[in-house]
């Protein structure tokens, strides 16, 4: 029974041309375009930080830090100097980091960017140095818990000349994979609605078969298929737009199994509360739209306000792309970097698979 409704659903969909240039051509053109817009110049040289240097042994243990990234170029200043690098575009970003004796006061870290450089820049500075303080914060020497050591990202205002390592497509390609990765959970929702409104559903109850054999081999079908999305999405990205990949291959793929089960579980749900595939697909798509834009599939959540940056925890979203962006723009990041997302996208999917379980109509058709 499980065999053959993979084979049906299969069949059905690979039918629906505009189903499948959804699921796979939609997000290939936006990523590229995205791609195209956010791409900066010499993609090869390593950014330059400035970390201003207080001769504090926290400094000394985050420069060493930062090297082992392999991501920077680093030299230290004065704080006037720094400020006065990032001003004149002689530095990418400079970054402050707080005295031992100031730890207690949860005083932050403080980057200096350039408020006109451009977005894929800012998002892939403040990504690395991000991990890199949650590391240095994950220390047993740190006597700081994770939440207490934040980023602040300040605004030196300069020439706004566009930074070096811009490539564009190492933000747009796991923000739009996880933007359109969740939308097969509208496929899935309309395809479970469709066949309620047909009568499809009420001949499979009557068969002598269990209701949920029918939607666990609905749910692997579009699992399958998810996966196969994702699959073609990163190919592509990494062999014809030049995304790279700088963390663990086996912890993305993980990461990218979470990501579609955790949409095939929101699809069951919409299903259960849906009652015409037109609406379902108008309202979802929306909703996934908002969740994603809070997230930071459009925009990333590094440059958005510290109050909207937030919200995207409560989403799906923002812990795929936190995981995603860690694996694609740190260097030697593993799965160890990423349980944390991971363990929260299974959450996810569990909430979503037992609500919409509850709420299916297992006996009425």
């Amino acid at each position: 029974m499980l065999t053959a409704t993979v084979k049906k659903e299969a069949l059905l969909l690979w039918r629906d041309r505009g189903a499948l240039a959804s699921l796979f051509l939609l997000p290939l053109a936006f990523m590229t375009f995205m791609g195209f817009i956010f791409r900066g110049t010499d993609a090869s040289a390593p950014r330059k930080l400035v970390v201003v240097d207080d001769g504090a042994a926290t400094t000394e243990a985050f420069v060493g830090a930062l090297e082992t990234t392999g991501a920077f170029a680093l030299a230290k200043a004065p704080e006037a100097r720094a400020r006065a690098l990032v001003k004149t575009g002689q530095a990418d970003a400079a970054l402050l980091v707080p005295a031992e004796e100031a730890e207690d006061a949860q005083s932050p870290y403080r980057l200096l960017m350039d408020g006109g450089t451009p977005l894929a820049v800012r998002a892939s500075v403040q990504a690395i140095v991000s991990a890199v303080v949650a590391r240095m914060a994950a220390e047993p020497a740190c006597r700081t818990p994770p939440e207490n050591l934040p980023l602040r990202v300040e605004d030196v205002r300069g020439a706004g000349a566009p930074l070096r390592n811009a490539d564009g497509f190492q933000v747009s390609v796991p923000g739009n994979v996880v933007l359109f990765g969740f939308f097969i959970a509208v496929t899935l929702g309309i395809s479970f609605i469709e066949e309620r409104k047909s009568g499809t559903w009420r001949r499979l109850l009557a068969a002598p078969v269990h209701p949920g054999a029918h939607l666990l081999g609905k749910m692997l079908t579009y699992l399958l298929i998810g996966i196969l999305q994702m699959v073609f999405l990163f190919a592509v990205g990494r062999g014809v737009l030049g995304m790279r990949l700088a963390g663990s291959a086996f912890a993305m793929a993980l990461v990218c199994l979470a990501v579609v089960l955790c949409a095939v579980c929101l699809g069951l749900f919409v299903a259960s509360v849906g009652r015409s595939a037109r609406t379902v697909g108008a309202l979802t798509s929306v909703v996934l739209l908002v969740l994603g834009m809070l997230g930071g599939a459009m925009i990333p959540r590094a440059l958005m306000p510290e109050s909207v940056r937030a919200l995207g925890l409560f989403t799906p979203h923002g812990w795929a792309l936190d995981a995603l962006q860690m694996l694609v723009l740190v260097p030697g990041s593993g799965l160890a970097d990423v349980a944390r997302p991971l363990l929260v996208l299974l959450a996810f999917s569990v909430g979503f698979a037992l609500l919409g379980w509850w709420r299916f109509p297992l006996r009425d058709g």
